[in-house]
């Protein structure tokens, strides 16, 4: 899986792309779309199309993050993303992070992709010598920021409460 790492900006352009098809669109675009348009108020759609996106991209690095770090009995993730070499919200910040760590890039990948334990426990451990986890909350903390300062130009105003709640499930779920 090496030739992902060759260009971080390639690595995570992809990620965002994986979030945008797989995540933002459908599970939080497509209904609140839907709701505009029996609404009657379609000229909020590329407004709510950017908030449903940054929501989206929040679910998907959470999920990402649980895949990794979560604990298997809160989550129900069985946690195969090293494994199965995804590109993943972790996986960027590592290849970020290992950009500047050339023997701990060598050693993420060779064991990124591989099904084993081994394997497994070793990006483990270099993610958590990476701090990868301590990235996430900071992450996470911002993003939502980010995304409350979008709700609040949101121009429909009767939205705005559903929305931020939102925002407050996937920051202060349990990880």
């Amino acid at each position: 899986m090496a030739f992902y790492f060759n260009d971080i900006l390639l690595f995570a352009s992809r990620h965002r792309t994986i979030t945008q098809h797989k995540t933002s669109h459908y599970t939080y675009f497509t209904p609140l779309q839907i709701a505009a348009l029996l609404t009657a108020q379609p000229l909020i759609i590329e407004p709510l199309k950017r908030v449903a996106y940054q929501l989206g991209y929040l679910f998907q690095s959470k999920d990402d993050y649980m895949d990794c770090f979560g604990d298997k009995s809160i989550t129900g993730k069985v946690g195969n993303d090293l494994r199965e070499a995804k590109c993943t919200w972790v996986t960027c910040k590592a290849v970020e992070k290992l950009t500047h760590q050339p023997n701990f890039l060598a050693d993420f990948q060779e064991h990124f992709g591989k099904r084993s334990i081994t394997s497994e426990q070793k990006l483990k451990d270099i993610l958590t010598h990476l701090r990868v986890a301590d990235d996430f909350s900071l992450f996470r903390e911002r993003y939502a920021v980010e995304i409350l300062n979008s709700i609040d130009h949101f121009p429909m105003i009767d939205l705005r409460p559903v929305l931020r709640q939102s925002v407050d499930d996937l920051v202060n779920a349990n990880l």
